[in-house]
C-alpha cells in the first residue's frame, strides 16, 4: 500500500509526514494530491481543523503542502485528549488507524467518505490507483 502512496503525481510534491497517533487518507485528483489527516480515538488535533478537512499539494500550491505548520510536509499532529473538539466528525478513527488498515471494508468506507467530501469542493477525475490509507502508529 505504501508504494501506491509514494509513487504518485505530482512527483514534485514531498511525501507528507504521517501523524503519530493517527494517519492520512490520500488520493490524487486532477494532478493535485489531497491528504486528509485523522487522529486515533483518545487523540485530537493541536490546531482547530473543523473548516480544514484536507491539505493539498500541486501546481496551484507551487508543489508545497498547504499546512498550518510553517513549511514542510507536516500536515497535522495528534495529541492525547479526552475530547475531540478540533476536527469534524469524519476525521477520527473509531479506535486506531491500524485497526482500519487491517479491515478492508472499513478502509474502503473511510476512503469513500473522503472522496465524497472532496467531490463537494473539487471537481475532476479521480485517479483510483492513488487512493491509500497511511498509519503513523
Amino acid at each position: 500500500m505504501l508504494t501506491v502512496c509514494k509513487n504518485v503525481n505530482p512527483k514534485n510534491c514531498s511525501f507528507p509526514e504521517i501523524p503519530a497517533n493517527g494517519g492520512l487518507i490520500c488520493l490524487t485528483m486532477e494532478k493535485t494530491r489531497y491528504c486528509k489527516p485523522m487522529c486515533n480515538k483518545g487523540y485530537d488535533f493541536d490546531f482547530l481543523r473543523k473548516s480544514r478537512l484536507y491539505e493539498k499539494c500541486g501546481d496551484s500550491t507551487n508543489y508545497s503542502w498547504t499546512t498550518q505548520y510553517i513549511g514542510g510536509n507536516k500536515l497535522a499532529s495528534c495529541s492525547a485528549s479526552s475530547s475531540t473538539v478540533s476536527g469534524g466528525p469524519t476525521v477520527y478513527f473509531p479506535k486506531r488507524c491500524s485497526d482500519v488498515s487491517y479491515n478492508h471494508n472499513q478502509e474502503k468506507l473511510m476512503i469513500s467518505t473522503f472522496q465524497t467530501e472532496l467531490s463537494a469542493d473539487v471537481s475532476g477525475k479521480l485517479n483510483t490507483k492513488t487512493m491509500c490509507l497511511l498509519c503513523g502508529d
